[in-house]
C-alpha cells in the first residue's frame, strides 16, 4: 500500500512566536469542542473521544468497542485544510451527545453543519458549502430556530439533555421560557425533530 501523503501542517504545529503555536488537527479539535459547549452545552462525557483519522466516503463518527469515538475524515481532507477543518467542525458537534447506534434528527444535523459554517467563518476558514440538501435544508430550519435566540439548544437539553431525542415540546417549551411571545412554528419544530433522511 503506497504511503499516504497529508498536508503537514494538519499533524505538525510550528512555534510562531514565544508560546504561540501553530494549529494543528488536534489542536483545532480541543478548540472547537470548547465552542461548541459555549453555543450548546456541555458535552455528556460517557464517550472518550480518541482522535481522528481518515477513512470512507463520508465524514462520521466511528465508534469502536462502543464507548469510544474516533472523528473520521475523508481522505481528501489529507491534502485540503480548509475541507479537513470544516469536516471536524461538524463531527466536533456531534461529539456533544454521542450515542452509538441512534439514528439523528435533523435538529442535530442542522446544529452541526450551522456550527461548522460559523467556526470557519469566525476563524478565518474557507467554507466550502454543502452539495447534499437533506442537509441544506436541516441547516436552514436550524437557522430559523435560531433567529429565535442562540440559547434554544442550551435550554432544551435542560430538559433532555441529548440533542437527537430533543421533541417538539422540549423546544416549544424552551422557546417559551426564553421569550414568551415568540410566534413558534410547529411544523418547523416537528421537522426539526424527525429523523434525518437517510439517502
Amino acid at each position: 500500500m503506497p504511503l499516504a501523503i497529508i498536508e503537514e501542517s494538519l499533524i505538525v504545529s510550528n512555534e510562531i512566536s514565544p508560546g504561540v503555536s501553530s494549529w494543528t488537527l488536534a489542536s483545532r479539535a480541543a478548540h472547537m469542542l470548547r465552542e461548541a459547549e459555549k453555543m450548546y452545552g456541555k458535552r455528556q462525557t460517557n464517550i472518550l473521544f480518541c482522535g481522528i483519522e481518515f477513512q470512507g466516503k463520508v465524514p462520521h463518527i466511528w465508534y469502536p468497542g462502543g464507548d469510544n469515538a474516533v472523528i473520521r475524515l475523508t481522505p481528501n481532507c489529507m491534502q485540503d485544510i480548509d475541507r479537513a477543518y470544516f469536516q471536524l467542525s461538524v463531527e466536533i458537534a456531534h461529539l456533544l451527545t454521542p450515542v452509538p447506534g441512534l439514528e439523528v434528527n435533523n435538529l442535530e444535523e442542522g446544529m452541526t453543519v450551522y456550527f461548522g459554517e460559523r467556526y470557519c467563518a469566525d476563524n478565518g476558514l474557507r467554507f466550502l458549502g454543502i452539495g447534499d440538501a437533506r442537509y441544506v435544508q436541516a441547516r436552514e430550519a436550524f437557522g430559523k430556530l435560531m433567529k429565535i435566540s442562540d440559547n434554544i439548544i442550551i435550554e432544551a437539553r435542560n430538559i433532555r439533555n441529548t440533542i437527537s431525542r430533543i421533541t417538539p415540546d422540549d423546544l416549544e417549551t424552551s422557546i417559551k421560557k426564553i421569550n414568551a411571545g415568540a410566534t413558534i412554528d410547529r411544523n418547523l419544530l416537528n421537522f426539526l425533530c424527525d429523523k434525518f433522511p437517510s439517502k
